[in-house]
């Protein structure tokens, strides 16, 4: 792991000079004296060119006695030196330094600099044989000198960026809002420019933002130089003592980035996880038990900005705090709490996302991450996409693996009162289309045809989806849900007596995964429907188009009685409407019948889906299922009760060949979509049809009025209300449907 670390050493107090054999000027006096002097405290980082050593230098130049050096190592040694000739205040500096102390080490440099204390060079560094770079700056009346030492790496990088050498240095002052950056690579030392922000305070340290660029050539052609962007935060002590630390992240035209943070904690007081270096060692909760224990911590100005990029933004842009997992599983469940928080699982060992482990931030449901290996040893970066300050909660646990019913081709059963639960976190997105699913089989043998089937997922704890399908296919969508109980789902359908239906228990989109309590309930088939115990005519109606976005008097069909006579509900009834309607938007369709006397009875409105074919063979008969239970495709052909009540009670008293004849109004209140009135009849019986009675739970009966009064107070959810009463929205809910077709 070639971890870009950066020593930060900041001094936030005047720096103590050195005293001893001074002569006639007193360093401990006020440092504003030096500012336009060749004596006085300079301070810098060392590093040799191959990256072995690296440390902060401290030099005092002194007047007419020897001046002194100290170098501290990251590995822990001082070096002390001294000048070998002396310098008097307002003439050119040229001075040799040389180690005095004898560790086994030889350091030596030479300092040149003016009478004003400008012009600052540092050349012929060596430590032992190691040819070394030093950066150097002259602490002044406008701030102390704050040196950041340490390394930079890839994690995605350019042929010419690999190395081991990668150290970073900061030189700048607290005082004064730029920095000078230098890096070396591969032997080699290059220079940039950077810039410090307004700093806030909080909890005794001063937080800012350093950011800047540095060059790396590629050829002998500067033209060719990659500019390498960075950015880091600064916290450093703003009560004094000598606390300075940065993490941050530096890039390249999207082609190659990687991280920045000082080496150690810069004698700052170090902040358990606020670095992927100092990670907070946790254990996943065991499977299955969700957040009963969560993970808290809240995004203070104490916790910087890592900018080690996420899964949804690249450059990470809120903050985030680490912790360190040795794999015991090769599966982990990651599910938010307060904040809606994200993560990131990488390679400890190299600090790179682990491909596909990564779960956005903002979204309510968490969901299952994997990739890595038992045994490895990874860092999982919990983060926030804001950047304010909030409180971060989430639980991780190890995840069970998909449930055995996460394919369609191996459902669990359910049949008529069954009840069932469980979690899509560890299932898969089986299809596609939305989030992660389970899947359930009815048997549609188990129950009579005509057999109202429930399906709820009402109680769910995540915004849920609900489908009932023919095949794996999907060749027909039954019936389908989104939201009937607030964002979970319900739906009812007819079963047939013979297919195999196949339950999708699935999310509203990619995100919404989660705990769901399935339940499946059954209302017996009506007793058979009266029919007509004489001769039923059938009388037909006119055909022609249905006119897009339109409900006018050419929606109107016509249909003259010609043979068949007689009174409703004295020697006559409807036995039954026939229709053959095509269109490409069937929930598009509000269809009324309009008796000669003006009477109207609601056969269907809004049913049917977004897509066609239609009303294909559709019957309309008394003590029929509700036509409200149509599925979408060819969920409208069968036999159904009219959406608004009986024929019986609509039309009594109704002559059926009156003036004006029977009238079909086919009204279309939607744009952009097209049909035909293929065919319609109405089928007249010779003799009275007894009403219909339904029966419910036990041995109690209700009329079918009755009956579709609760059918209709529960259909109706509250999307659909609000699209009716919002024709604008309406439309463009249309447009979002026909743009997103897995939306339907």
């Amino acid at each position: 792991l070639l971890l870009l670390t950066v020593v930060l050493v900041f001094s936030c107090k005047q720096d103590e000079l050195l005293n001893q054999n001074t002569g006639a000027i007193d360093l401990t006096a006020d440092v504003s004296q030096y500012d336009n002097s060749n004596l006085g405290l300079y301070k810098g980082t060392f590093t040799t060119l191959d990256a072995s050593e690296r440390g902060v230098l401290v030099v005092n130049v002194l007047n007419n006695v020897p001046s002194t050096a100290t170098l501290t190592l990251n590995s822990g040694s001082v070096l002390a030196l001294q000048s070998t000739s002396v310098v008097k205040s307002n003439q050119d500096t040229n001075l040799t330094f040389v180690t005095i102390n004898d560790d086994g080490q030889d350091f030596s440099f030479v300092l040149s600099v003016n009478k004003k204390g400008k012009n600052l060079e540092i050349n012929n560094a060596l430590l032992g044989s190691s040819v070394s770079d030093i950066l150097v700056s002259k602490e002044t009346s406008k701030g102390p000198v704050v040196t950041i030492v340490g390394t930079w790496n890839c994690t995605e990088c350019l042929p010419s960026m690999t190395g081991t050498d990668q150290t970073f240095n900061l030189v700048g002052s607290s005082g004064i809002s730029s920095f000078t950056p230098q890096v070396t690579l591969n032997m080699a030392v290059y220079d940039g420019n950077a810039s410090q922000s307004a700093q806030t305070s909080f909890g005794g340290f001063d937080i800012s933002e350093i950011d800047g660029t540095f060059e790396i050539p590629q050829s002998a052609d500067p033209a060719d130089n990659l500019d390498v962007d960075f950015i880091a935060t600064h916290r450093y002590s703003s009560s004094g003592g000598d606390c300075s630390t940065i993490t941050g992240f530096w890039s390249y035209d999207n082609r190659a980035q990687g991280n920045m943070a000082s080496d150690g904690a810069g004698n700052c007081a170090p902040i358990a996880g606020n670095s992927i270096l100092n990670p907070i060692p946790i254990v996943p909760n065991s499977a299955g038990t969700g957040c009963a224990v969560e993970t808290v911590f809240n995004t203070n100005q104490e916790h910087t900005k890592s900018y080690l990029a996420s899964c949804q933004l690249g450059n990470n842009l809120g903050k985030d705090k680490f912790y360190s997992w040795t794999a015991t599983d090769d599966t982990l469940a990651f599910i938010p709490g307060s904040g809606l928080p994200g993560a990131v699982v990488r390679d400890a060992a190299t600090g790179e996302d682990i491909v596909g482990a990564c779960i956005d931030s903002g979204t309510s449901s968490g969901g299952v991450i994997s990739g890595w290996t038992i045994g490895q040893n990874l860092i999982i970066q919990v983060y926030d996409f804001r950047t304010a300050d909030i409180e971060i909660g989430f639980c991780i646990e190890v995840s069970p693996g998909p449930p055995t019913n996460d394919l369609c081709s191996a459902p669990t059963p359910i049949l008529c009162g069954g009840m069932s639960s469980g979690s899509t976190f560890p299932a898969t997105n089986s299809d596609g289309i939305r989030g992660n699913d389970v899947w359930y089989s009815f048997d549609g043998t188990s129950e009579p045809a005509g057999t109202l089937v429930t399906v709820s997922l009402c109680g769910s704890a995540f915004d849920t989806y609900l489908y009932v399908l023919d095949d794996c296919a999907r060749t027909t969508v039954v019936a389908f849900n989104d939201d009937s109980c607030g964002a979970q789902s319900e739906l009812t359908f007819t079963n047939d007596g013979a297919t195999n239906y196949l339950i999708q228990v699935d999310g509203y989109s990619a995100g919404d995964n989660g705990a769901y309590s399935l339940a499946v309930t059954c209302i017996p088939p009506a007793a058979p429907s009266p029919t007509c115990g004489g001769v039923t005519t059938t009388e037909t109606g006119a055909t022609g188009s249905v006119p897009d976005n339109n409900c006018d008097p050419t929606n109107e069909f016509v249909l003259a009685v010609e043979t068949a006579t007689g009174t409703i509900g004295v020697d006559t009834d409807i036995d039954n409407v026939t229709l053959n309607i095509t269109h490409s938007w069937v929930s598009d369709l509000d269809i009324t019948l309009v008796a000669p006397s003006g009477a109207e009875l609601e056969l269907s409105t809004d049913n049917g889906g977004s897509s066609g074919p239609g009303y294909i063979d559709t019957v309309f008969r008394d003590g029929s299922p509700s036509i409200t239970t149509g599925g979408e495709g060819s969920g409208l052909t069968g036999i159904f009760q009219a959406e608004g009540g009986t024929f019986g009670a609509a039309f009594a008293g109704e002559d059926i060949a009156g003036a004006g004849g029977w009238i079909l109004k086919v009204c279309d209140d939607g744009n952009g979509d097209l049909g035909n009135v293929v065919s319609w009849s109405i089928g007249f019986c010779d003799s009275i049809i007894p009403d219909p009675l339904i029966p419910t739970t036990g041995t109690s009966t209700r009329t079918m009025s009755e009956v579709e009064k609760a059918n209709e107070q529960r259909r109706v959810d509250a999307k659909k209300k609000y699209l009716r009463a919002n024709p604008s929205e309406r439309e463009a809910y249309k447009k979002y449907l026909r743009a997103n077709p897995s939306e339907r």
